[in-house]
């Protein structure tokens, strides 16, 4: 089982140390490469499988021969692959490179009130068009602020900061 957390340094909010997501149907393989942005090969025992990868970024420090990665199998006939890579394991523990739930952590850090320069919200509008844009979200708050949200995963990181091109 997978469970994606938002855990605060000020640990003030119970709502805020619950998982966020819990997968429990992810498989554990190893990294063997990316032949194009949006494909891996997956080692599975002793075959070798084509995975999604939901995440354009180069992902350098992590596709690395032999890694760990876990994968979840989808069924999609529309798909040109049956699994889409999940997360991969470096520094002892699990980065989750999935960018298709990106949005979805975000909202519900929203809506348990776990981003405290938001603060409590009173509506939330997803894929909001602004100007000739669309962003993730306009949380509009209790007093009545405007905050306009676009939400980016960030898999590169040092020294717990972190880093985004």
């Amino acid at each position: 089982m997978f469970q994606a957390w938002e855990m605060r340094e000020t640990g003030h909010l119970e709502q805020c140390k619950t998982p966020i997501l819990t997968f429990n149907d992810l498989v554990e393989a190893r990294f063997i490469e990316r032949p194009n942005r949006f494909i891996a090969l997956i080692k599975i025992g002793n075959k070798i499988i084509r995975c999604h990868i939901h995440d354009p970024g180069r992902l350098t420090e992590l596709t690395k021969r032999g890694a760990r990665v876990l994968i979840r199998f989808v069924k999609n006939i529309h798909r040109k692959t049956n699994c889409d890579v999940m997360a991969f394991w470096k520094n002892s523990e699990w980065i989750f490179t999935n960018s298709m739930y990106h949005s979805v952590i975000a909202q519900k850090l929203i809506e348990r009130n776990c981003i405290e320069e938001i603060g409590n919200y009173r509506e939330i509008i997803r894929e909001y068009k602004y100007n000739a844009s669309k962003l993730d979200f306009l949380i509009i708050t209790e007093r009545d602020e405007k905050v306009l949200i676009e939400v980016k995963g960030c898999t590169l990181f040092k020294r717990g900061a972190a880093l985004f091109p």
